[in-house]
């Protein structure tokens, strides 16, 4: 189920500058704890306007009805003014997946590659002795480490969790290498199988876990059908003999140790940072993992901000909302000009001026400049 109903729509900007009272001006998404069967059908999409200001959204539907007790809003993040929060805190945890979050998601994996301005972005966000800056992706530590190759304050965690490489290091701690791994046989087995019959899907092989991805497989090969049917082999064959969860994200059926998972790394580095302030966004099924450890967590809960990327299911744990990719990045920019300038109460006015008045540097995006 998607948060977006189409009876009402507003206009609204998803950035992280006003803190102000919803009105009728402002997006609000009602998420229910219980979802109810009587809602009605909902849509898949917001509506984006090309035309309009980047990063603005036309038209996002919302519920046609008001919030009853037990119901979850998850608002546009220009509604935390965010800045108030960042600003005074003194150890800052800054966390972000990198597919659907950061990068746009394409068809070809190896092309979502982020552009030198945003590279120079997130080496100034990490750089801040305040902040502890963490890329937590489900990618490869080759790939993590070639993209991120000289940005080095920064964090990296590779394939949900499995591996580690803390800043300023160049050591990848493994974090599964006392597991038992002999469960990666019969599960690329059955993948390597659909890879044969559907057309346009391929295998993923990584260290400690095995993807089955179908995003450019022709819609008469019913993908998502062969993806559920995939689920159920693996469940019925391997989930019951070992310790491994088979999950669904965008277009890929994954399966990996079930102990290895984003919320444990995210428990770990609360307890070895102890921050103040939590800035964590992501956009998969993958991410909700992070989402609930924060919630779970001791950190004072005005401090902490889980921020969900695109359309999203109602079952999220995260309490803020950004449209896009771009809209991450625009953020990221947001807190330097606000180091820098000192903006530390997180009035915020200039910082908003700024970027719509075109004096913010550019932001270089994959399909700009691919490295």
């Amino acid at each position: 189920m998607n948060l977006m109903y189409k009876e009402k729509s507003v206009k609204t900007r998803a950035l992280a500058w006003h803190a102000q009272p919803p009105t009728q001006d402002t997006k609000q998404v009602h998420i229910k704890e219980d979802p109810d069967p009587s809602l009605p059908t909902p849509l898949a999409e917001p509506y984006f306007d090309p035309e309009d200001t980047p990063g603005s959204i036309h038209d996002i539907p919302l519920y046609s009805s008001m919030p009853s007790s037990g119901e979850v809003i998850v608002r546009p993040l220009e509604d935390a003014n965010i800045l108030r929060f960042y600003g005074p805190a003194a150890k800052r945890l800054l966390l972000f997946d990198y597919d659907g979050t950061l990068a746009d998601i394409v068809s070809n994996p190896t092309q979502a590659l982020l552009g030198a301005g945003v590279h120079e972005a997130i080496s100034e966000l990490s750089i801040n002795p305040k902040n502890r800056v963490y890329i937590i992706s489900g990618r490869d530590r080759k790939f993590l480490q070639g993209e991120f190759c000289h940005t080095t304050h920064l964090g990296l965690v590779a394939e949900h969790g499995a591996f580690i490489r803390v800043p300023t290091s160049t050591e990848w701690q493994n974090k599964c290498q006392k597991y038992d791994m002999t469960w990666k046989d019969p599960v690329e087995f059955k993948m390597r199988e659909f890879e044969r019959s559907v057309p346009g899907s391929f295998v993923d092989e990584k260290t400690a876990a095995l993807a089955w991805h179908f995003r450019n497989v022709d819609g008469i090969y019913a993908p998502r059908d062969q993806a559920a049917k995939l689920k159920t082999s693996l469940a019925e064959t391997i989930t019951s003999n070992w310790p491994v969860t088979v999950t669904d994200g965008k277009c890929v059926v994954e399966a990996r140790l079930e102990c290895i998972h984003k919320g444990q790394i995210v428990r770990d580095l609360l307890r070895d940072f102890e921050p103040d302030f939590v800035l964590c966004a992501g956009d998969d099924l993958t991410d909700e993992d992070m989402f609930q450890a924060l919630d779970d967590s001791d950190v004072l809960k005005s401090n902490v901000f889980t921020v969900i990327v695109g359309s999203h299911g109602s079952d999220t744990h995260a309490r803020w909302y950004l449209p896009n990719p771009e809209m991450v990045i625009r953020n990221i920019f947001m807190l330097n000009r606000a180091d820098r300038s000192g903006d530390i109460e997180g009035k915020g006015e200039p910082l908003l001026n700024g970027l719509y008045s075109g004096s913010t540097p550019p932001l270089v995006h994959r399909t700009d400049l691919i490295r």
